[in-house]
């Protein structure tokens, strides 16, 4: 199967939560990983996503990367709320 990768950035302007991870990370800019798969059988090219990465600095070792695994819409939501202004609030607190 063909798989093909892209690199890009993404900018938070506030701290920020991706779910599942509840850890907050600090406003900046991060490498984003995508690795997508060539659908087969149709007539035009098309790809599905299957993996995306953030890369997130160690806190206190700026030199040193985490690679969290995250759902691309979490990762979407997580932006838009940046865009917005909105803080993050997990399902329970939205319930509350």
């Amino acid at each position: 199967m063909t798989t093909r990768t892209s690199l890009t950035t993404v900018t938070f302007k506030d701290s920020f939560v991706i779910d599942p991870f509840k850890e907050t990370h600090p406003a900046g800019t991060y490498k984003v990983e995508i690795d997508e798969e060539l659908i087969p059988g149709l007539s035009f090219q098309a790809y599905k996503r299957n993996l995306t990465i953030i890369y997130i600095p160690v806190q206190g070792k700026p030199d040193v990367l985490r690679a969290l695994t995250v759902d691309a819409k979490e990762l979407e939501r997580a932006l838009k709320r940046d865009e917005i202004g909105e803080k993050y609030n997990s399902p329970r607190e939205k319930e509350a």
